[in-house]
């Protein structure tokens, strides 16, 4: 949440000294980072007190460990959680095309 709560910041900075195209993409970066934070924040609140000291551990774990399969089972839906990334990952790829068509254009 710290990570997304900076980025924030950072791109509020960013946005005054831009316009045009350049300012409506960081205006939407903000929005979505926003959301991000949200969800995280909310997810955070939902998640069992005795297993939140565990959930923070896992942040300084480069793979995931076996000591936490049963945190995973019980807060993350696997299929969801793929089928969102997916979405993403496509819009991503969408945006990144228009973005370059639009560059290419001008």
């Amino acid at each position: 949440m710290y990570a997304v709560k900076w980025g924030i910041m950072y791109w509020e900075k960013r946005v005054e000294s831009v316009s045009g195209d350049d300012a409506i993409a960081y205006r939407r970066l903000i929005s979505s980072l926003g959301i991000a934070f949200t969800l995280l924040a909310r997810d955070w609140h939902e998640i069992d007190p005795s297993d939140k000291d565990a959930i923070a551990k896992l942040n300084a774990c480069k793979e995931f460990p076996a000591w936490a399969l049963s945190l995973k089972s019980k807060y993350l839906n696997e299929k969801a959680a793929s089928e969102e990334a997916l979405t993403i990952a496509l819009q991503v790829m969408e945006d990144d095309v228009r973005e370059e068509k639009r560059r290419s254009s001008t």
